[in-house]
């Protein structure tokens, strides 16, 4: 049952904040007045009380866009309006698993540095293993904003990145799959992509050898004939797709849209 309602969105957070009040979980509408949905959700994330309370948003049926960012802020779940009873009852489901998953211990090893990059169906973060203190890069997909084909696809992407090893290949290290998020630890690459080596080179108007160029055609070949030995197709291989190591080495990465031939 709901335990309690408010009209707008800076109500909800004084009624959150409330010390005597506790909330099992939170039904949060994207679009109240004086503070929207997601800007009610960033101040949950970041209270160091609440947000360990389960928040699923309550969207329109065209939001995918502003779904798919709360996802990525850290919204347990959507639902679409209107609400219908079988997804009211859903909600018990996640306050009965409020406990820390295995995907968020493993998780808990790494500081998030920063924003690498961010696509229609997930985004990557620098990250720094709290023991060791290397660089990662960890891809996170969300999947409550992804229908079936999109979902299919972000699985098989897991899959690729295991079987497909090289010295011209991104490498993954570990990946974790819980119940609404795939997390994907992977190699970092830390000369970024050869999109923005190429702008910035054409800004400083520096141009690259033709050894350079020839050293890094020789290096994508090489990793699409491994691809290609497996029977696998990137099928969206460009510039940004292209990650650079600090070496100057080429690593083909981003297998979202890659597929496995029979």
């Amino acid at each position: 049952c709901i335990r309690d309602s408010v009209e707008d969105g800076q109500k909800a957070i004084n009624k959150l904040r409330d010390p005597n009040t506790y909330f099992d979980l939170v039904l949060l509408d994207l679009y109240m007045p004086l503070k929207t949905g997601k800007e009610v959700l960033e101040e949950i994330i970041n209270d160091e009380k609440l947000c360990k309370i389960p928040v699923i948003v309550l969207s329109a049926k065209n939001d995918k866009t502003i779904t798919s960012e709360c996802l990525e802020l850290g919204a347990k779940s959507f639902i679409v309006k209107p609400l219908i009873l079988p997804e009211l009852k859903g909600f018990q489901s996640f306050i009965e698993t409020t406990g820390e998953t295995e995907a968020e211990k493993n998780l808990s090893k790494y500081e998030i540095i920063k924003l690498l990059g961010k696509g229609a169906c997930g985004y990557v973060n620098l990250v720094k293993h709290k023991e060791t203190g290397h660089l990662y890069a960890l891809k996170t997909i969300p999947l409550m904003a992804l229908d079936d084909v999109e979902r299919e696809s972000a699985c098989l992407e897991v899959h690729f990145l295991k079987v497909l090893i090289g010295p011209t290949l991104i490498k993954s290290y570990q990946s974790y799959i819980d119940k609404d998020k795939i997390h994907i630890i992977m190699e970092y690459a830390e000369g970024g992509n050869l999109s923005d080596k190429i702008v910035h080179a054409r800004v400083k108007k520096v141009w690259f050898s033709p050894d350079k160029i020839l050293d890094w055609i020789s290096q994508i070949i090489l990793g699409v004939q491994l691809m290609h030995s497996k029977s696998i197709l990137h099928r969206d291989l460009k510039s940004q797709n292209l990650f650079l190591t600090k070496d100057d080495i080429i690593k083909i990465g981003d297998f979202g849209i890659a597929k496995e031939l029979e």
